[in-house]
């Protein structure tokens, strides 16, 4: 409209500079976009274009499949160079594994026999046969991919409120422009050019192009700086959220330890075999990936002698009405025995004693296995803070994030010495799944229900399903379990906790950038907007002005993609 007006009055330069300027602020508008799409195109190109299937009995032969058609259980090969298709197991060979992508860590992971790889990391030299664990719509990297796309539909109250304002404002502008070319002209008799030129003016410069551009790239430039640190925010109104926390609420197992158990003890009941309550209890854990279970699991292979003889005589295909009772332990029938394997809660609940050797405290982990209503042994395990995870407690502080707590399942012994470690303020205990999310509620509206504690959740497993959905902003750590991931609002990948530091920081930083940009924007646009009103500025200043506003919001948007916590 403007150029057409700047022809109507013979301003032939001003209709060259309006078209011309304005073509050259898209071109550099469209690079800066771009870039700021870079992170989360990298994200998107996770998929594999094939899978390498092995042929029945043979380690060189293969087939090229779509990633789709392998199955759990299939071997895959994987050559030097190729993208790992799906999630699995390696079974042969050794490499180096760029993750990336997926994690943010930049140096290579090594890789062997028994290692967990995930679909979307990119092999090194080594070749590599794989078991695959999870189809292909349940790997890691379509999850992830899955996950980009609504987050760059989800947008932030500021996006939605540029959006419902540029709606108006536009016609608005349009409006005035009309009313200031015609209406004073009509009322004190002056020359129309004057006003139409004035008109001219306003419309250059009350173009919302700055604002509905630089508000939604600050976002998108935010989630991608957060994607390339191995952080997966599912949307921009999560990341706006983000900025306000002032209070975080920590899982323990998993989370905040290694959630690598080791068995440091077994105690038997008289007349009981140490070798037998473990074969009991690994028996009983055959079915689940909880971290005490792999740890039963694993200190049974390791045992020297793995025949029990004296009492009982296990075989494993006598069990049967298998339950797992989250919160308390499992249980099944054992050649027409129940075996239960559980915390203080399941033997309470039955009112089962333990024998005298068996009651004494410890600080760690332990588990009872009860056969039908009696103790006959404990399992003691230990497990050990993250190494990252007192760092992260610090810089969290230093961001003024001061209620720091732990609400857990395990033991009170176990979470006081993990909060002392990391010098957390508080711990919640012996806490069952729904338990949690009363708790967290508590925690979240401390004195009544109009005071609310903006707060972060951060857990992995399943039963963190319901409190993860439950808080502000609920966090998976690491590839966690899928109800944990689809309850969450972010994802750390890699589970490194010094990465929430990173993501609170880019939260605040992207907060500051969309407030400086709408004040930067609108502050320049009333002062020309004024100074064409009274007949001060001229179409220059105003193609320069608009032009100028929107590339310096955008590049202050960019900046995003440059941080470091």
């Amino acid at each position: 409209i403007a150029t057409i007006g700047a022809l109507a009055i013979r301003e032939y330069p001003e209709a060259v500079a309006v078209m011309l300027f304005y073509q050259l602020g898209e071109i550099f508008q469209d690079i800066a976009v771009n870039r700021s799409r870079a992170s989360i195109k990298a994200l998107t190109s996770l998929r594999p274009d094939h899978a390498n299937l092995l042929k029945p009995g043979s380690l060189h032969e293969y087939e090229r499949i779509a990633p789709e058609a392998a199955r759990p259980g299939d071997r895959l090969l994987i050559k030097a160079g190729e993208r790992v298709p799906l999630d699995g197991r390696i079974i042969q060979g050794d490499s180096e594994l760029d993750t990336s992508v997926l994690t943010g860590e930049s140096l290579p992971q090594a890789v062997g026999p028994d290692s967990d790889i995930l679909a979307g990391s990119v092999n090194g030299a080594g070749l590599l046969i794989m078991e695959v664990m999870k189809p292909y719509d349940q790997s890691s990297a379509a999850r992830i991919m899955e996950l980009v796309e609504q987050a760059t539909a989800r947008k932030s109250k500021a996006e939605l409120f540029i959006s419902r304002f540029a709606a108006w404002y536009t016609p608005a502008m349009t409006i005035l422009a009309a009313l200031i070319a015609f209406v004073p002209p009509l009322i004190l008799g002056q020359p129309f050019s004057d006003w139409i030129y004035r008109a001219m003016i306003l419309l250059v410069i009350s173009c919302p192009c700055a604002l509905v551009l630089s508000v939604p790239m600050s976002y998108f430039a935010g989630l991608g700086a957060a994607s390339s640190a191995g952080v997966l925010i599912k949307g921009a109104q999560y990341l706006d959220r983000l900025s306000g926390i002032e209070q975080i609420v920590f899982d323990k197992t998993g989370t905040l330890t290694e959630g690598k158990f080791t068995v440091t003890e077994v105690i038997p009941a008289q007349g009981w075999k140490k070798e037998e309550i473990l074969q009991a209890a690994s028996m009983l854990e055959g079915h689940s990936d909880h971290p005490i279970a792999v740890s039963i699991r694993n200190a049974q292979v390791e045992l020297e002698n793995r025949q029990t003889t004296g009492t009982i005589n296990l075989d494993a295909s006598q069990i049967s009405e298998y339950k797992e009772r989250p919160g308390f332990g499992v249980q099944a029938v054992i050649s027409e025995d129940i075996f239960r394997l559980g915390n203080d809660r399941m033997i309470a609940e039955i009112s089962a004693k333990p024998d005298g050797n068996m009651s004494a405290s410890d600080s760690g982990q332990h588990v009872w296995l009860l056969k039908n209503h009696e103790v006959i042994g404990k399992i003691c395990l230990a497990d050990s803070a993250r190494p990252e995870a007192a760092e992260a407690i610090s810089g969290l502080r230093a961001l003024g994030i001061n209620k720091l707590s732990i609400l857990t399942g395990d033991r009170p012994e176990a979470a006081a010495s993990i909060a002392e470690q990391l010098g957390l303020d508080s711990y919640h205990a012996s806490l069952l799944p729904q338990q949690k999310v009363e708790k967290l509620e508590e925690l979240m509206n401390p004195n009544n229900q109009n005071e609310h504690v903006l707060t972060m959740f951060v857990g992995d497993g399943i039963n963190d399903a319901p409190v993860l959905a439950r808080a502000d902003i609920g966090v998976a750590a690491g590839l966690a379990t899928d109800a944990a991931a689809e309850s969450s609002d972010m994802m750390i990948m890699g589970n490194d906790l010094r990465k929430l530091v990173s993501v609170v920081s880019l939260s605040r930083k992207t907060a500051r950038i969309v407030r400086q940009n709408v004040a930067l924007t609108l502050g320049l646009k009333i002062i020309v907007m004024s100074l064409a009103i009274f007949g001060l500025g001229g179409i220059w200043q105003a193609v320069f002005a608009d032009v100028g506003v929107s590339l310096l919001a955008v590049l202050n948007a960019l900046r995003l993609l440059r941080h470091r916590a």
